[in-house]
């Protein structure tokens, strides 16, 4: 009986709160590793780009690359991943993207997705909502790493906020 390889991905989700030394440490962590994807919220920007993390992988973000509206959402893949940013169902706050072989062969889908937590905002993003429904006609399987803002004595805060519809 023949064996089939099976090949392990890492998959990491944080919330970099804009920080350079969050960002090295990062970079230094996966400096020469393979077979991860990075979620990544609030990444570190210079003039409205992630900065930083290119040396270990692809850098993905969806939107404007203003220098006063810079990204919320990005995904780094390394080398050895075949992923394709869908800029179709990706913006400032979600970068959606396809990665091939994920499970059993069959592409998936990955997103990194940052939810503000402000007056009027929809919870989850319309965006969001929009990549799930293209995941189901699809029959794509979906992961997504998200900072949802959602304060709730569930999670051990201890406050709970608009976002506790999340729960």
């Amino acid at each position: 009986m023949a064996t089939q390889a099976i090949q392990t991905t890492s998959v990491l989700q944080l919330n970099m709160q804009h920080s350079k030394a969050a960002t090295g440490n990062l970079a230094q962590l996966l400096q020469g590793k393979t077979s991860f994807v990075a979620l990544i919220q609030e990444p570190y920007l210079v003039k409205g780009r992630v900065v930083g993390l290119h040396k270990v992988g692809c850098v993905m973000t969806g939107g404007s690359h203003d220098t006063n509206k810079g990204p919320r959402a990005a995904v780094v893949v390394s080398g050895d991943i075949q992923a394709w940013i869908l800029p179709h169902l990706s913006d400032r706050d979600i970068t959606s993207v396809r990665v091939e072989g994920g499970m059993r062969g069959k592409p998936l889908i990955m997103a990194s997705v940052y939810m503000e937590n402000a007056e009027g905002a929809s919870c989850p993003p319309a965006k969001l909502k929009e990549l799930a429904a293209y995941c189901e006609d699809k029959d794509l399987p979906l992961i997504v790493g998200a900072d949802a803002n959602a304060h709730h004595v569930y999670y051990g805060s201890t406050d709970t906020n608009e976002s506790e519809e999340l729960v």
